[in-house]
């Protein structure tokens, strides 16, 4: 049913990565207290990582400023391809556990500025991962990350 190995990777990819340094740093052993982020890291695959940022260069280019209409996501080019590509991987791995993740989208206009010359529509991917138990229940998890590129050469 869930496809576990790649929901937990992608968590740790997204959510944890931030944070494990320091979390590394406190640990006297090097063994963690905790055997299910034990766990969890064991199951983090290169291949998988290595797939989903060959996918993202797929799309050509990722610029804030570049194509965001209906026929150049359907071709798979540009921020706007990008980005549902990154909206469905969430949307499938909410439905292999069940429902677990609330996946949605926070569109914008950004403003003309140095780097976006006219009024460019921005829109950031996220999912929400909330507590499970009583204890947990006002908790939250963002999974998010930047998907945009800013290119700087020929």
């Amino acid at each position: 049913m869930i496809d576990q190995r790649r929901f937990r990777s992608l968590l740790l990819a997204v959510g944890i990565v931030g944070v494990l340094p320091s979390t590394l740093l406190g640990q006297q052993t090097g063994d963690f207290a905790d055997p299910q982020i034990k766990a969890a890291l064991q199951e983090i695959s290169a291949g998988q990582i290595q797939s989903d940022i060959e996918k993202l260069v797929s799309f050509q280019t990722r610029s804030t400023i570049s194509a965001q209409d209906p026929d150049s996501i359907k071709a798979g080019h540009g921020i706007g391809a990008a980005r549902e590509w990154i909206k469905s991987e969430f949307e499938r791995y909410s439905r292999d556990c069940g429902g677990c993740l609330e996946v949605k989208t926070d569109s914008f206009t950004q403003p003309a500025s140095e780097r976006v010359p006219s009024p460019t529509e921005l829109t950031n991917v996220y999912a929400v991962l909330k507590g499970t138990n009583a204890e947990d229940a006002k908790r939250i998890v963002l999974v998010t990350g930047h998907y945009d590129s800013r290119n700087s050469g020929p």
